[in-house]
């Protein structure tokens, strides 16, 4: 009865939108740990890498297990926190995806500066004008065992199986997923005349594979040094942007996926493949939209 009076409050209190959100992201959103435990298999040829926090736990969870669950396999998994994790968070992660790795910011902070000591400018964006996501430019691959590295970002949900991720991972092709415009650094054409390649447009980083062959050290330094010389511009876009010159390195391998596989406000229909939520105020559809979807496909009874 005190829980139902408690609902009836929140739902007079905040309306019907926000009362719906608060009951996906506060309430439906935990039920992802009474889930079963996954496996991690470390004989596939690339490796799944997730940047999260304490913060967003939950969030990755539910990433995580709807790429797994959907695309039925079960590939190796490497996650890198932020600094924020507790003991209980990376127990928790353990406990659902067996045999995964965790790496802790401590410790990769001191692996980091030994692995780009010889990289000015890399040295200078990981470490001193440090951003959260230029561990996904520089970590993930220190930290990768396989040839491949798969990015998947915890505010991204997968509805069903995407045979163009599978069949690019199996073939060890790169490929990424489409942005609504180009959130990088410096516009593209300006961009590609001062590293004299042609740069690819509207790349997002939230669903990618790079093969290790592809991640070109100088490349990366000589974009770094354009970063620093102009006072960092945009610079939570910089390692997407770097991402963007790297696969623009190679355009004849690098492969984009197809619109189903939607960002932002994109609207939900039968077939979307995945969603990318970012923080452009879609943020809020990962729980209003995604968790509906997922709920109304029985999602967490067909994993427990």
């Amino acid at each position: 009865m005190a829980a139902i009076k408690d609902f009836t409050w929140r739902y007079l209190l905040l309306g019907d939108v926000e009362f719906k959100l608060f009951y996906y992201r506060n309430r439906y959103r935990n039920r992802i740990l009474s889930t079963s435990p996954m496996e991690c298999n470390e004989d596939l040829g690339f490796e799944i890498h997730i940047l999260t926090c304490k913060r967003d736990l939950l969030d990755a969870l539910w990433s995580l297990k709807s790429f797994y669950h959907f695309n039925d396999i079960d590939p190796m998994l490497v996650v890198h926190e932020d600094g924020t994790f507790d003991d209980n968070c990376a127990r928790t992660m353990r406990d659902h995806f067996k045999g995964c790795r965790i790496i802790r910011f401590r410790q990769a902070n001191e692996e980091m500066r030994r692995w780009l000591r010889d990289r000015r400018y890399a040295r200078e964006y990981r470490l001193q004008h440090f951003m959260f996501h230029s561990l996904k430019l520089f970590d993930f691959y220190r930290y990768s065992n396989a040839e491949n590295i798969f990015f998947l970002d915890s505010d991204l949900l997968f509805f069903r199986r995407s045979n163009e991720v599978l069949g690019h991972l199996r073939n060890g092709r790169a490929f990424f997923m489409s942005d609504y415009r180009s959130s990088y650094s410096f516009e593209p054409k300006t961009l590609g005349k001062s590293l004299g390649i042609d740069i690819i447009t509207n790349v997002n980083s939230g669903l990618m594979n790079i093969p290790l062959k592809m991640y070109d050290t100088g490349l990366l330094e000589r974009f770094l040094k354009l970063c620093h010389d102009n006072g960092f511009p945009h610079h939570g876009w910089m390692e997407q942007t770097a991402h963007a010159v790297l696969l623009s390195n190679d355009h004849d391998r690098s492969h984009r996926l197809s619109r189903m596989h939607q960002i932002s406000f994109a609207p939900y229909d039968r077939d979307t493949i995945s969603h990318h939520y970012v923080y452009d105020g879609s943020r809020k559809n990962l729980y209003l939209v995604g968790f509906k979807q997922l709920r109304k496909a029985h999602f967490l009874h067909r994993i427990s």
